[in-house]
C-alpha cells in the first residue's frame, strides 16, 4: 500500500468504531421509546404501565413478557 497502511489501518478503525456506536445508540434510543410507548398505552387504556420483565395476560406460566428480551 506504498506507505498508507497506518493511514487506512486507523480510517477503518475508526468508520469501524463510529458504524458500532451508530448501532448502539439506536438499539438503546429503540428501547426508550418502545418503553415510552408501552408507557403511554397503558395510560390510555387505564392500566398501570408494566415493569421490565412482569407477565401479563395468561398467568405466571406463560412465557409472554411485555419489555425486556426473553431468553
Amino acid at each position: 500500500m506504498d506507505g498508507y497502511t497506518g493511514y487506512l489501518l486507523v480510517a477503518y478503525g475508526v468508520t469501524a468504531a463510529v458504524v458500532v456506536g451508530n448501532l448502539v445508540a439506536a438499539r438503546l434510543q429503540f428501547s426508550r421509546t418502545r418503553v415510552r410507548l408501552l408507557e403511554q398505552l397503558a395510560r390510555r387504556s387505564g392500566r398501570s404501565p408494566p415493569r421490565a420483565g412482569q407477565v401479563t395476560g395468561k398467568g405466571a406460566g406463560s412465557n409472554e413478557t411485555t419489555i425486556g428480551r426473553s431468553s
